[in-house]
């Protein structure tokens, strides 16, 4: 799990259009998720977290050793 956070001043939305999106969809392909709690005034609080193993059949490892 990976925390990130400001002192700005809130407000940030990943459902915008933001570069949030991008990470959020990279996370999801590795069946990993990302919050975000950014009310106006601040904090942004950004949490992302990836599984330690993967659980989706859509992905699997490739170590390259057969």
């Amino acid at each position: 799990m990976m925390i990130v956070g400001d002192d700005g001043t809130g407000g940030a939305d990943a459902a915008a259009g933001s570069g949030m999106r991008g990470i959020e969809r990279r996370l999801a392909a590795f069946d990993g998720t990302m919050a975000v709690t950014s009310p106006v005034g601040g904090p942004t609080v950004v949490t992302m977290e990836l599984p330690c193993a993967l659980s989706s059949p859509r992905t699997s490892p490739s170590s390259g050793t057969g």
